[in-house]
């Protein structure tokens, strides 16, 4: 956020109660907006850094539980907190979509960059995986030029 800028009560009412309220709903931890921004950052740069282990493939959906909190979580929060975090937010997704390829599925070849579904960021898997062979990857993390049988 702009180092500037001053929240109000109530802006961080809304923080603590998206927080609150999605601990309440089986999300874990009460959790904070920043908790959750810097780790989606640090996912983005693991995967930037190309530093994906394929031992973790099958985690991937626990790993971007962070974004699915966030898009849960965002229309909790103020206007205020929405229009200023959302620049940070866009830049990290765009980071992502840089960092990662749509997942392949016989029923789905790609997804759609123009219309994607709600929670984008699951059709995707990294774009670099360090790769131990003696481990399956899932079929849907097949390279698009490898067709799926």
């Amino acid at each position: 956020m702009d180092g500037g800028e001053r929240l109000s009560e109530e802006d961080y009412a809304s923080i603590h109660r998206a927080g609150r309220l999605l601990a309440e709903q089986g999300w874990g931890a009460v959790v904070t907006l920043n908790q959750m921004m810097d780790a989606w950052r640090e996912l983005v740069e693991t995967l930037e850094q190309e530093e994906y282990d394929s031992i973790f493939a099958y985690e991937w959906d626990h790993d971007l539980r962070c974004r699915d909190w966030l898009h849960t979580a965002w229309p909790m929060l103020t206007a205020r907190i929405q229009e200023l975090r959302a620049p940070e937010l866009q830049a990290l997704d765009d980071r992502y979509r840089q960092a990662t390829v749509p997942l392949q599925t016989p029923d789905q070849p790609s997804c759609d960059p123009h219309d994607p579904p709600t929670r984008w960021w699951h059709h995707r898997r990294p774009r670099v995986v360090n790769t131990d062979h003696s481990k399956d990857l899932p079929r849907s993390w097949s390279l698009p030029e490898t067709p799926i049988p």
